[in-house]
């Protein structure tokens, strides 16, 4: 009997893509404009845990967004799988990205039927079951940067303490990881502060602090950087013009001075100033 012979399987090379869809987390101070930066994104499901980002969602109906109140992990799993399947969706937003971690402890909890991901050994409570409600939404957004798809998340402040004393400085209040799983983190924030004197400069006006640009980073051994540290235009259109390009390369000495003169020429240009 003849053999038939196995057939290797040939290899396909994938097409480099040539837009740069990336994933972002926004920071900022309730009324900072954390949802209107996520509604100029391209049509968007809003997944709002906070049960109001239809305010400003009215305001823009040209967009096409679609919205869903959120009141469990499943509304979020499904909302995404159900975006995942509609190429006329490019964007998904879940605002707020502060109560993810308790929605997905619920999750965790109806999953498994325990009560608790902390244990106590010898008197000490150990973390050891969090890994596990942590996959659970490092899966969805795994899901949505494999798919391509933008994914934007928005971050409440809060107070910081060190040893139960505030310090009078605000802190990101989110999901953990997100600074290292999102390619991207601005703060909104009211003006440009001078590191070295403490001055505010255009307080009157709000800027988007770079936290993370996964796009651009440092040149260790010749001390510059391509990464813009100050966004001007707070919207997708910003972000693309911005962010995705090679700011550099300036001195790491030289950047204070630097954004304040780009940012007096923007304010002027747009006649902000």
């Amino acid at each position: 009997m003849s053999r038939r012979p196995i057939s290797k399987p040939s290899f396909i090379p994938d097409t480099v893509p040539q837009e740069q869809v990336f994933s972002i987390e926004v920071i900022g101070e309730p009324d900072q404009g954390k949802t209107h930066f996520s509604a100029t994104f391209p049509k968007a499901l809003f997944l709002d845990t906070e049960h109001k980002a239809d305010i400003v969602l009215r305001k823009m109906p040209e967009k096409g967004h679609v919205w869903k109140r959120v009141t469990s992990w499943q509304d979020i799993e499904l909302g995404v799988e159900w975006a995942l399947q509609q190429p006329d969706i490019r964007t998904i937003v879940i605002d707020s990205g502060g109560d993810i971690r308790d929605l997905a402890l619920e999750e965790w909890k109806r999953r498994t039927g325990k009560k608790s991901p902390v244990a106590y050994i010898d008197g000490q409570a150990v973390p050891v079951l969090w890994a596990q409600v942590y996959e659970i939404i490092d899966n969805v957004v795994r899901k949505i940067q494999l798919a391509r798809k933008y994914l934007v998340v928005t971050c409440r402040t809060k107070d910081e303490y060190i040893a139960h004393v505030p310090t009078g400085r605000k802190i990101r209040d989110g999901y953990k990881k997100f600074p290292w799983n999102l390619s991207m983190a601005i703060w909104i924030q009211n003006g440009i502060t001078d590191p070295k004197t403490g001055k505010v400069h255009f307080k009157f006006y709000k800027f988007g602090k770079v936290i993370k640009n996964n796009f651009w980073g440092v040149d260790v051994k010749k001390g510059v950087t391509y990464q813009k540290p100050y966004l001007f235009d707070i919207s997708y259109e910003g972000i693309c013009n911005e962010m995705l390009k090679p700011w550099g390369p300036v001195k790491l000495s030289e950047v204070t001075e630097t954004i304040i003169k780009e940012a007096e020429e923007w304010l002027k240009e747009k006649g902000l100033l």
